[in-house]
């Protein structure tokens, strides 16, 4: 799983110390609290090969607070109930559609999508044996993940489902699990863990998968500044923005060396994010979020023939439902 750095919890609570006397911002749950969330992805992309789309991933998801020590850490039981993933190709209707909750047809991918949906459908269709599945998810108050146990569990229980020899088992076999249950359950802006004061800026590191369309298996390192905006009505806006980078910062998590050809294929032309989330302050419930990643990238032909741009735009939402 990726962990995040010493570093990145010293930033977010260094900017927090300025701000004695302000409004208690942290993310806070009490003890066998139920809430349903609805976590959406969206992938708006280009790959090596040329071919352009987006894809629409809705995970909903019951979390249970299982164990809080306040201002150190929350653990809660997080229930994968539903999974929905939708391929767009230009139109408004999608060429690929799973829903977990529905019975799968004998090909789901629409008359005409082509080799690469086929391809991507046969690579969604084991999703669905997500549902169902729980994790334990540790964090700080600021929101930071400290860990998440049941990985393996998840994934055995995605395995037993596909019958050997099945084409889609070897990638659901090499998966990093751990770091797509990161990507989902991590919130859109680290706050900070002591009293902030509306529009005191605080820095932040961050880090996070790069998209399955770029091609090879790594990782964008985010550096940048969040602050709290307002409050009104009872309600905590905190707001952040940065640049990205393909190599990490100091102490930060750097990528596996087995991922380091496929680094060289990449070349970053210029990287940001932006995002955003409002915080019910008087219980320190996430009310919903936003994080959006723009990332100019080249991929380096092998053969040295030049250059194949290939941008990638994730927008990551969370909603609370109930």
């Amino acid at each position: 799983m990726a962990r995040p750095t010493a570093l990145a919890l010293l930033l977010a609570l260094s900017g927090a110390a300025v701000a004695c006397g302000g409004e208690d911002v942290t993310y806070r749950r009490r003890e066998g609290e139920v809430l349903t969330c609805l976590r959406t992805l969206e992938l708006e992309s280009r790959n090596p090969a040329g071919n352009e789309g987006r894809v629409r991933q809705e995970v909903t998801t019951r979390e249970t607070a299982v164990e809080v020590i306040p201002r150190e850490r929350m653990t809660t039981e997080v229930l994968i109930e539903r999974v929905v993933i939708e391929v767009f190709r230009g139109g408004k209707d999608p060429v690929v559609r799973m829903d977990s909750k529905e019975e799968p047809g004998p090909s789901p991918a629409a008359p005409g999508a082509g080799k690469a949906a086929e391809r991507f459908e046969a690579f969604v269709r084991p999703l669905r044996h997500l549902a169902g599945s729980r994790v334990e998810v540790s964090q700080r108050p600021s929101g930071i993940i400290v860990k998440i146990d049941g990985v393996d569990a998840l994934r055995d229980r995605l395995l037993a489902a596909i019958p050997e020899g099945d084409p889609t088992r070897p990638v659901a076999e090499k998966m990093s699990w751990g770091f797509w249950l990161t990507n989902l359950c991590r919130p859109a802006v680290t706050v900070p863990e002591r009293p902030a004061s509306t529009g005191v800026d605080s820095e932040f590191l961050d880090m996070r998968t790069l998209p399955e369309t770029v091609g090879v298996q790594g990782f964008a390192y985010f550096r940048g500044k969040y602050r709290l905006a307002e409050v009104k009505d009872g309600v905590a806006r905190l707001t952040m923005e940065g640049e990205a980078s393909l190599d990490p910062a100091p102490r930060q998590q750097p990528w596996r060396p087995e991922w380091v050809p496929g680094r060289n294929r990449l070349r970053l032309q210029r990287g940001v994010c932006r995002g955003w989330a409002r915080i019910r302050v008087e219980d320190g419930r996430l009310l919903e979020d936003e994080h959006v990643t723009d990332l100019d990238l080249r991929f380096v032909r092998p053969d040295g023939s030049g250059e194949v741009p290939i941008p990638q735009k994730v927008t990551q939402r969370t909603k609370l439902v109930e």
